[in-house]
Order: structure tokens, then sequence, then C-alpha cells
């Protein structure tokens, strides 16, 4: 039988994370199929948007690596591009006038 650390570090080995330091945000990437690597890219940023702290945080399959260098920064700017247009959803839900 084995141990509860055996297993952990079973557990561990098919995992990947990242953590944006200083906030307490944690991700996790999990690949449950020991014959396969986990290929996974993690994404976690930090905005400051209107001046309000925004995280854009993403799991990007690992066929699509160079998405996870392309879609932040289009996220970004789409959301500024909403948050600029009254009565969008984002200016809606958080009560905020549009941005200038």
């Amino acid at each position: 039988m084995e141990t509860l650390g055996q297993i952990r570090g079973q557990l561990l080995s098919l995992c990947k994370g990242k953590k944006l330091e200083g906030e307490g945000v944690h991700m996790v990437s999990f690949q449950p199929l020991e014959s396969r690597v986990n290929q996974d890219s993690l994404v976690t940023e930090k905005w400051d948007i209107g001046g309000q702290t925004w995280f854009f945080l993403a799991v990007c399959d690992g066929e699509l690596v160079s998405a996870s260098q392309r879609v932040p920064s289009s996220c970004k700017t789409q959301v500024m591009v909403e948050l600029k247009r009254p009565n969008t959803w984002p200016n809606i839900c958080l009560g905020a006038q549009p941005l200038q």
C-alpha cells in the first residue's frame, strides 16, 4: 500500500501551478492522465484600469501556447473599449462611469 506522501507526490507530478506574488492568487492546472504531459500555459496578470485593480487569469491549452502571449493584451484592450462606452455591462455591473 502506498503512503500518503507517495500519493501526494504522484498527484503533484500531474499538476502545474503559478502564483501571482503579493496578491494571494494561485492557479493550478491538472492533467489526470499519467501518460500525457501537462502542456497548459498559466497566465496571471494584474491590471490597473481606471484606478481599479483587475486580475486576468487564464489557462491556455498546450496546443495554443502562442495564445497565452496574445490573449491578455487583446482582452485588456477589449475591456478598455467596453469601459469607455456608456451603458455597457461592465459599467452597469460596477456602477461606474465610463472611462475618459
